[in-house]
C-alpha cells in the first residue's frame, strides 16, 4: 500500500523535507525592500569595496548601487543601498573587522528605494596639494579631457602668465587664481578619472566597444597591459595573448580581485570563443560605468566646442538652458545631472550592449542594479524620467543676453535626449563618428519630447 513509502525517508510521505532558504526580513524595514549603509574606505576605488563586501557577504555584487564611484587616492565616505540586505548581516560582518579600518560599513537604514548614478547633491572634498613648485603648466588632459576652452581664466588652474608661462608659486598668485575661479567659474568637465588610468585602454573606448557590439575588442582593450600592472599581472596578460589560455594566466594572476580576474574566470568556464559570456562577469555597475565614460567623452568635447565656438559669456541661439521654475524649485543642476544611461540606438549593435551592460545574471535585486535615473530635478515641465525639459534659446532671448553661460547645459548622446539646435548638434555627430557610432536621432519638438540628460557647461566655483 501507499505507506511503504514512509521507509524512504523522514518527511511527509517518505519525502526529504524542503529547506526554506527565504532570509527573514526584519520587521523594522516593513514595506521597504533596501538597506542603506554609509561605506568608508581607503586605498580602493568604490567597484573594490563592494566587491570585497559582496565576497564576505556570500551574495552577488549586483545587490549593491550607489550615486557615485568614488577614488582609490583619497579616503572617502559615500552612501550605497543594497536589495533586501539584513542589516545584521552588515553589523555581524563589521564585528569582525575583516578589513581592518581601511573598509567600515556602518549608519544602516531601510529605504523605498535604491540608489541610482547620478543621485546625488554633491560632493564634499578636503584636498591636499603635496611637493608643489610650480613649475609645471596645468595639464589639458588630452584627449579625454576636451581640450582647451580658450576661456582664459574660465579654465581654471594656478598657472596663468600672460605668455602662457606658469606663475611662481607665492601667496599672492594663488590668491589671484582662487579669486579668479570665483569670478569666472571653470567648465565643469567630467574628471580624467572617470576614463581610467590606463591611457591605452580608456573606459571610453571600452564603452564604444559594447555599443558597436564589437566585444572582443572590449576584451582586449579591458586585458590590455597597464603601467600600474605588477610584473605577475604583466607576465598572466602575456600568457592570455600569446596562448588563449585563461587557466594558465590565472596561475600566475595574483588573487586579489580585479577585472582581469573576473574577465579569465569567464573565459575558463565559458570558452575562450566566448566573450559575451565573460563580460557578463563584470559587475553591472561597472559596465554601466564604461557606457557612461563615453557619454562623458563625448560631452568634455562638446563644451570644449561650444566654449570655442561661442565664447563664455552668454548663451547664444540654439543653446540649451533649463527653465527658471525647474532650477527654483530645487532642480539638479550642473554637476549633479550627471549620468543618465541612455544607450545609443547602433544599429542592432545596441541590444547586445545592454545585454553586456545588464547582463544574464538573474540576480534577485536585478531591477535595483541597473544604471537607472537620476531622479534629482523637481519643478517644471517633466518628462517621463522626472528630469525638467529643456528650453532652447531663442535669437530674441540671445540678444537680450537673458541667460548666462552658467545657465546653459548641453545633453549627453542617447536615444532620448534633446539636441542643440546650432553648430553643437553637428559636433555630437562628429564626435560619435569617430567611434563608429551613429549621431543620436533628430528630436521632435522638445515639448514632445523627454528632457536631455545633461549637465551644465559652467560651474561656478
Amino acid at each position: 500500500g501507499k505507506g511503504g513509502k514512509g521507509g524512504k525517508g523522514g518527511g511527509k510521505g517518505g519525502k526529504r523535507p524542503r529547506r526554506d532558504n527565504r532570509i527573514d526580513w526584519p520587521l523594522e524595514a516593513g514595506s521597504h525592500r533596501y538597506l542603506e549603509f554609509t561605506l568608508y574606505k581607503e586605498n580602493r576605488d568604490t567597484l573594490h569595496a563592494i566587491l570585497q563586501l559582496a565576497q564576505s557577504l556570500h551574495v552577488s555584487q549586483n545587490l549593491f548601487t550607489f550615486a557615485g564611484t568614488k577614488d582609490r587616492r583619497a579616503v572617502t565616505a559615500q552612501r550605497v543601498s543594497a536589495f533586501r540586505l539584513p542589516a545584521s548581516k552588515i553589523e555581524q560582518l563589521m564585528a569582525r573587522k575583516p578589513f581592518g579600518d581601511s573598509l567600515v560599513a556602518s549608519d544602516c537604514t531601510y529605504a523605498p528605494a535604491p540608489l541610482r548614478l547620478g543621485m546625488l547633491g554633491g560632493n564634499h572634498f578636503t584636498i591636499t596639494l603635496r611637493d608643489v613648485d610650480g613649475s609645471d603648466a596645468a595639464d589639458g588632459g588630452g584627449d579625454a579631457g576636451g581640450g582647451d576652452a580658450g576661456c582664459g581664466d574660465a579654465g581654471g588652474g594656478v598657472a596663468g602668465g600672460g605668455d602662457g608661462a606658469p606663475s611662481p608659486l607665492v601667496p599672492s598668485n594663488v590668491q589671484a587664481a582662487l579669486e579668479g575661479l570665483r569670478t569666472h567659474g571653470f567648465p565643469n568637465y567630467f574628471g580624467l578619472q572617470r576614463f581610467g588610468a590606463n591611457v591605452d585602454a580608456a573606459t571610453h573606448e571600452v564603452g564604444a566597444a559594447l555599443l558597436r557590439a564589437d566585444y572582443p575588442q572590449a576584451l582586449r582593450l579591458l586585458l590590455a597591459p597597464s603601467q600600474d600592472d605588477s610584473a605577475e599581472e604583466l607576465e598572466a596578460r602575456r600568457i592570455f595573448w600569446s596562448t588563449q589560455d585563461a587557466v594558465a594566466a590565472l596561475r600566475l594572476l595574483p588573487r586579489r580581485p580585479s577585472v582581469a580576474r573576473q574577465l579569465l574566470e569567464g573565459l575558463r568556464d565559458s570558452g575562450s570563443s566566448n566573450v559575451l559570456a565573460a563580460l557578463s562577469r563584470l559587475p553591472k555597475n561597472l559596465r554601466s560605468m564604461y557606457l557612461h565614460a563615453l557619454q562623458s567623452w563625448v560631452w568634455n568635447h562638446a563644451a570644449s566646442e561650444r566654449l570655442r565656438r561661442y565664447g563664455c559669456e552668454a548663451a547664444v541661439e540654439g543653446d540649451l538652458v533649463l527653465p527658471p521654475d525647474a532650477v527654483a524649485g530645487g532642480a539638479a543642476t550642473g554637476a549633479e545631472i550627471e549620468a543618465v544611461a541612455c544607450e545609443l540606438d547602433a544599429g542592432g549593435g545596441a541590444a547586445l550592449a545592454e545585454e553586456a551592460a545588464g547582463g544574464a545574471d538573474g540576480a534577485e535585486g536585478a531591477e535595483g542594479s541597473d544604471s537607472g535615473v537620476g531622479k534629482a530635478a523637481k519643478g517644471g515641465d517633466s518628462g517621463p524620467h522626472g528630469l525638467p525639459e529643456p528650453h532652447v534659446v531663442t535669437a530674441e532671448e540671445a540678444a537680450a543676453r537673458t541667460y548666462s553661460i552658467e545657465d546653459v547645459v548641453l545633453p549627453l548622446p542617447g536615444t532620448k535626449v534633446v539636441m542643440p539646435q546650432n553648430e553643437l548638434a553637428e559636433v555630437y555627430t562628429e564626435l560619435l563618428a569617430r567611434q563608429r557610432l551613429p549621431p543620436p536621432p533628430l528630436p521632435p519638438p522638445p515639448a514632445a519630447t523627454p528632457p536631455a540628460a545633461a549637465a551644465a557647461v559652467a560651474a561656478a566655483a
